[in-house]
């Protein structure tokens, strides 16, 4: 008896610490940076390169990123640009977003595989688990793992600028072709 009266002291004092954290985190919805926009005058290619040199993708970068894979306009704020990614479900409506955040494995893989998904002519279909439970960063993040979009890592991950622009191009390919470049799939050993 003593032993179950630690045991739920132990979890009472866990459930306390955890709704404590849970009180730091920004509201859901929020975008801090609302107004940022990217460099002026800059287009794709040079948008590209610049972010392939980054040590860490920002959430600014990232949303830019994605409407370009869909052929739209990321010259706007960042607040008007998350705004088109919500209208896209490619974000989830209960994310905060900080223009200078780093970008995480975890909210890339749900962002692409939510394009993939609804903004492909042949749509992306996910495995049992993502199907069922609906996306999710890390289920989003395994599903583009094992189809060779995505490198290795945990969703809370921050992402490279290189890695960045190479799970963009598979997107790209994916949404118009349906066909995931080879680059990253496993080949059969002999």
């Amino acid at each position: 008896m003593r032993m179950m009266r630690r045991g739920c002291a132990y979890l009472a004092a866990l459930a306390a610490l955890m709704a404590a954290a849970g009180g730091c985190a920004a509201p859901a919805g929020q975008i801090a940076g609302a107004e940022t926009k990217l460099p002026a005058d800059q287009t794709q290619p040079a948008f590209l390169d610049r972010v392939a040199e980054q040590g860490t993708v920002t959430e600014n970068d990232a949303a830019a990123g994605v409407l370009m894979v869909l052929g739209e306009d990321a010259s706007g704020a960042f607040s008007s640009r998350i705004q088109r990614l919500r209208e896209l479900k490619a974000v989830d409506d209960s994310w905060s977003f900080d223009a200078a955040r780093p970008l995480t494995k975890g909210r890339l893989a749900y962002m692409v595989y939510q394009v993939c998904r609804h903004q492909a002519p042949m749509g992306m279909r996910g495995g049992l688990i993502l199907e069922l439970t609906g996306p999710s960063q890390r289920y989003c993040l395994k599903e583009l793992q094992f189809r060779g979009i995505m490198s290795p890592g945990l969703p809370y991950t921050p992402v490279a600028g290189m890695e960045f622009v190479a799970v963009l191009n598979r997107a790209e390919v994916f949404r118009r072709t349906g066909e995931i470049p080879g680059v990253l799939l496993r080949t059969p050993t002999p």
